[in-house]
């Protein structure tokens, strides 16, 4: 402030005494932000002045507040039509915003059109300063590859269907709600460092075999785990004399009452069926079962679940998995909704599971030898032999030098995402020779050739020329987006070839989303666009809520993601986001909605009854626990979420005067009475009448998800109701609605704002960058191209993988 009142005093006329002091700290309230960026980029007179459309605008609506004689204020007058230099892009972008999300002028408002016209002139000028800069340096920079994006890579290349990176690598951290952001994706030596660690222990840890493992078939005994040091939610089992075992809701691990096991690890890795039979105790409901694999190697995570099973009570009913084991890891049953209580005695009365006859059929191998061997030693002579208790393997140097190095070329030619080059190919097999040159050992030296091909830029790092992509950044660039992993033969083969042409890439993008694997791009695009990651961050007051439970919440994940898939695989129109007359249900969410007749534990989609309050992403139960605390509501986080997440609107924060809303009622005022008081406050009414009509229609659901009429409140050890739930408000234009319903309704009488930010966030997630100015003529032609299909999902994103949003850098 102290700049911008000394920059203003060098170039300004004197403070005008009659201008009102009042009226002016409010305006300053709203500007603060432009004030200390403007305070940063003083502007330069011989710069050219605002044009007349533009100059007329601040003369009818800002300078009253705003021109060369405001001390300590903005100065519009003395800015500089400029857009040459970071600081006055950013200064002009958040100008052009504050206009158009109505946050200035904060009285007597222009009309629709004078702003329209404002923001027309405004957004081209920014749109012609971006083009400028892509130009020179593409949307994006060069990026190092997710988390989970590395993992992925890792396990296609070995044909591994478990390896736990995360366990390794830094936590990716998310901008803009995305991890694939490129203000996010930074890199240092603690990177560099935990990707050597991560491929020296994978390398080292792959099995091996000199000859196919036989299969059998036997019995498996439950022994009780007395000690173990493997951490993971488990329910406490009993094992009765007769070999049956016995789980149960609550009680706590005590020496009577442990995690139940077998009586042997998994030999080799394979494809096994295990079948094994149950049924509930204690109950008339039906139970959960999990089987769970406990990882003893770095291939997989320490707890794996590997499928889930509905048992009813009455007699025992027969069940039967084809899972895939890894070696050297246990199995264990498991009740997942187990809750720990201090006195062990109370298990013998609760809910539970009896499981009887387990036997395990394998290994079966689709394909001989596993794919990880085939990659790493190809035809080389390998043997074997075991070393306290676990299985050892060498390679016998037998093999010619030839086919070594060979095996070095194939094996990077399959991690790279584009052709080798002569000096590529033959630095790696320099390195092998060294290296064995030294050691004489030819398993280790393969082994560090192997980790310095997964180590190299070139494997962990996204690089992509300015201007219109090249064949192979094109075909990686899908690949990344719609399977989260690099590109497979086919599509390298095209990009040499030179064959990735616009209608041929629309045919590639239908393969890869018909493929099961484009079920990482479902699962991980709508975890971070709909922050589903923060499922698990608060837990439900179990007083309150005790129907909450983790596998519920898991169900509703899945609900999420499976309808998001739905909307793509029958090209349903991006409304569907917001209502519905379908969601994708099984027995457990069916019940928790409150609708009756379905069965089974498969999310399914099912026709929702007239007028029922589901229907969309946004009144699924995942979404609505994501926006509560676990306790209580408040409309404030739901509408926030709702405006930024649907929307895509801006919403700064709030000035630091004004002190946050509460949701709890002190002082007697009700919820909707103490936001009225909040809004009072003229700082944060024009951000409140958008916010609060989202947020008071939501309030018909709780914090985990469900329905209500009338609020909980903590009575003794439990709950009573108290107050009945008002869901009615007022659109920001004055359009009223009653309920959850009817806001919808309103909301989807402008789908097109719908599928501008579902494009918006497409774009981030597959390029790292969101839309800007200059991208708006072709956000529009996605979407005019997109009309005839209803703004089909899977319509929006074949267009936007046409446009130049996706195949330009």
């Amino acid at each position: 402030m102290d700049l911008e009142r000394n920059e203003k005093q060098k170039n300004t006329i004197p403070y005008s005494a009659g201008h009102d002091a009042k009226r002016n700290a409010r305006m300053k309230r709203w500007w603060t932000p432009l004030i200390v960026l403007a305070a940063s980029c003083a502007p330069s007179h011989a710069a050219e002045k605002p044009p007349a459309s533009i100059k007329a605008f601040f003369e009818q609506h800002c300078y009253d507040c705003h021109d060369a004689g405001q001390e300590g204020d903005l100065n519009l007058e003395g800015r500089a039509w400029t857009f040459s230099d970071a600081d006055s892009f950013e200064f002009w972008k958040k100008l052009y915003f504050a206009v158009k999300d109505e946050r200035m002028p904060p009285e007597e408002r222009p009309g629709h059109h004078a702003s329209e016209r404002f923001l027309n002139a405004l957004g081209k000028e920014l749109g012609k300063a971006e083009k400028r800069i892509e130009r020179n340096d593409g949307r994006a920079v060069a990026r190092r590859l997710t988390v989970r994006e590395f993992e992925n890579n890792v396990k296609d290349l070995l044909g591994l269907p478990y390896f736990d990176a995360a366990s390794f690598l830094p936590e990716d951290v998310a901008k803009h709600s995305f991890t694939k952001s490129q203000d996010s994706l930074e890199f240092s030596s603690v990177h560099l460092e935990s990707y050597m660690e991560s491929n020296q222990t994978l390398l080292d840890s792959l099995d091996v075999y000199e000859s196919k493992p036989e299969s059998t078939k036997k019995a498996m005994r439950f022994v009780p785990f007395a000690k173990t040091k493997q951490k993971g939610d488990y329910s406490p089992g009993i094992l009765k004399e007769n070999g049956e075992l016995l789980l149960f809701t609550n009680g706590y691990a005590s020496h009577k009452t442990r995690r139940p096991g077998f009586d042997s690890r998994i030999e080799a890795t394979g494809h096994y069926r295990i079948t094994f039979q149950a049924k509930a105790i204690q109950t008339e409901e039906p139970q959960l079962l999990a089987l769970v694999s406990l990882g003893q190697s770095v291939r997989q995570k320490p707890w794996v679940d590997l499928c889930s099973f509905y048992v009813a009570p009455g007699e025992y009913q027969s069940f039967s998995k084809k899972i895939w084991l890894e070696a050297d890891s246990d199995l264990t049953f498991t009740h997942p909704n187990a809750k720990h209580r201090r006195n062990a005695t109370i298990i013998l009365t609760q809910p539970g599971l009896a499981i009887s006859e387990v036997k395990l059929e394998g290994p079966f191998y689709d394909e001989w030898p596993l794919k990880r061997q085939q990659v790493l030693w190809g035809d080389l002579p390998i043997s074997t032999r075991i070393v306290n208790e676990r299985r050892r393997y060498a390679v016998r140097p037998a093999a010619s030098t030839k086919a070594i190095h060979e095996l070095i070329r194939r094996f990077a030619a399959s991690a790279y995402s584009h052709k080798l080059t002569i000096s590529e190919r033959q630095l790696y097999v320099d390195l092998f020779d060294r290296s064995f040159a030294e050691t004489q050992h030819l398993e280790e030296s393969l082994l560090t050739t192997y980790k310095a091909i997964l180590s190299s830029p070139t494997f962990i790092y996204k690089i992509e020329e300015g201007g219109e992509l090249s064949q192979y950044d094109l075909a990686n660039r899908l690949s990344y987006f719609l399977w989260n992993s690099k590109a497979d033969r086919e599509l390298l083969k095209l990009a040499e070839d030179g064959k990735l042409s616009r209608k041929t890439l629309a045919q590639q993008a239908s393969r890869l989303l018909d493929d099961p694997r484009s079920m990482r791009f479902v699962s991980d695009f709508a975890e971070q666009w709909l922050n589903l990651d923060e499922l698990f961050l608060t837990d439900p007051d179990s007083r309150l809520y005790p129907e909450g439970n983790k596998p519920l919440f898991l169900f509703m994940k899945d609900e999420t993601t499976l309808f998001l898939n739905d909307l793509i695989k029958r090209d349903l129109s991006v409304s569907n986001v917001v209502e519905s007359n379908f969601a994708m249900l099984n027995e457990p969410l069916a019940k928790h909605y409150g609708i009756d007749g379905v069965r089974g534990l498969e999310l399914r989609p099912i026709v929702l009854p007239e007028g029922h309050e589901r229907g969309g992403i946004i009144t699924q139960g995942s979404v609505l626990k994501v926006t509560a605390n676990g306790t209580v509501t408040s409309p404030i986080p739901r509408g926030v979420w709702f405006l930024e997440t649907m929307l895509g609107t801006h919403l700064p924060l709030p000035p630091n005067e004004v002190p946050a809303f509460e949701p709890e009622v002190a002082e007697g005022f009700s919820l909707r009475e103490g936001l009225k008081r909040h809004q009072s406050e003229e700082a944060c009414a024009s951000c409140h009448k958008k916010i609060d009509p989202p947020g008071f229609a939501f309030e018909s659901f709780d914090p985990i998800g469900r329905y209500r009429d009338q609020y909980r409140v903590h009575h003794k050890n439990t709950f009573k109701l108290d107050g009945d739930v008002d869901s009615s408000g007022h659109m920001s234009d004055g359009s009223p609605f009653g309920n959850i319903q009817e806001f919808q309704q309103l909301v989807l009488r402008d789908k097109k704002a719908i599928a501008e930010n579902f494009v918006d966030k497409l774009s981030i997630y597959a390029t790292g960058t969101s839309l800007s100015f200059s991208d708006r003529d072709e956000l529009d032609r996605i979407i005019q191209a997109s009309v005839s299909q209803d703004l089909g999902v899977k319509t929006i994103i074949l267009n936007f993988i046409d446009s130049d949003l996706f195949r330009r850098k």
